[in-house]
């Protein structure tokens, strides 16, 4: 599997690849973390985060799953989307959309593992929880979002070891 960063559309010039060389997968919840090649050096790696958001908190999303409740083709571009946070379970958070949903804005098959996070400026941010399960896209209804704070410890862990 190859990794790109980098990029808003796949047409896009630049942006950076790696090879994937190994996966690790959370005890705790539905998240792996994988260990690269080569390192990815021209970003601003995201912060995690390590205590549970408030309930209301904004959260943006981003994905490049499809455009279909069905699956198939991936995005040719990044889709974006606002949430909050409605409910924080143990290991999970539960996000509701702030806009109605579209298959643009919305987590789809094959965008699991998209990050929802925090930004204050489009450029940095705090990784906040990951795509876990959730409606059919676009259909209304709550996200089910691995939440990042509960696996802080174990995802350092793995990038030290």
């Amino acid at each position: 599997m190859t990794v790109t960063v980098g990029k808003l559309k796949d047409s896009d010039p630049g942006g950076e690849s790696a090879q994937v060389m190994d996966v690790r997968q959370s005890p705790v919840n539905d998240l792996a973390v994988v260990r690269l090649d080569a390192p990815i050096t021209d970003i601003t790696p995201i912060a995690l985060a390590d205590r549970p958001p408030t309930i209301g908190e904004p959260l943006q999303f981003a994905g490049w799953g499809s455009h279909s409740a069905a699956g198939g083709t991936p995005s040719d571009h990044l889709k974006r989307g606002q949430f909050t946070v409605a409910h924080i379970n143990a290991v999970t958070l539960d996000a509701a959309p702030s806009v109605p949903r579209t298959v643009d804005n919305s987590p789809c098959p094959d965008d699991s593992g998209g990050p929802f996070f925090t930004s204050a400026d489009d450029r940095t941010g705090t990784l906040v929880a990951i795509v876990d399960n959730g409606p059919a896209c676009p259909s209304p209804g709550l996200e089910v979002i691995a939440r990042i704070d509960a696996v802080s410890p174990w995802i350092h862990q793995q990038m030290n070891g």
